[in-house]
């Protein structure tokens, strides 16, 4: 199903539309992070003439984030919020997993990083970009917060007009 989502949207941009909208209802298991961020870097590298629209209708965790980040314009369901696990409580949480045991330690590689967790580890590196990912991270954040941070389509065209003239 990923496969046929990403193809759709690979072969709907190279067209060009003035207007490509994604519409965000649900995150079920399959939506991961990996799919996501191949999504995000199809997206992001679209041709400028196209102009990204991004409807949230649901409530989104760690990787979504990354869609609404290369929107031009993003359209929210009041209400709506972002779960965005902590890449230091991850990173934590891999260091729990080893045995307690002193010999075992010292004989045993370390963990190895699971794709979850090397996933989620880019993911919030891109998002550190736009964002303070701690100030967001391990709490309900409220995705019209998101507004505060981001330059919307709206906005651009207010700083082209005072700067452009």
């Amino acid at each position: 199903m990923n496969d046929e989502i990403f193809k759709d949207v690979r072969d709907s941009l190279k067209r060009k539309p003035p207007i490509f909208e994604v519409h965000i209802l649900e995150i079920d298991d399959d939506f991961n992070s990996e799919f996501t961020l191949m999504l995000w870097n199809v997206l992001k590298n679209r041709d400028p003439v196209t102009k990204l629209h991004v409807h949230v209708h649901c409530s989104i965790y760690n990787a979504t984030l990354l869609l609404l980040l290369v929107a031009d314009r993003l359209i929210l369901r009041p209400y709506t919020w972002l779960y965005l696990e902590s890449p230091k409580r991850i990173l934590d949480n891999i260091g729990e997993d080893m045995s307690n045991d002193a010999v075992t330690q010292r004989f045993n590689a370390p963990p190895v990083r699971s794709a979850f967790v090397t996933n989620h580890l880019n993911v919030c590196k891109i998002i550190s970009e736009y964002l303070p990912v701690e100030e967001i991270a391990d709490r309900r954040f409220q995705l019209q917060g998101l507004k505060d941070y981001l330059i919307s389509e709206d906005d651009q065209k207010a700083l082209d007009m005072i700067f452009n003239p």
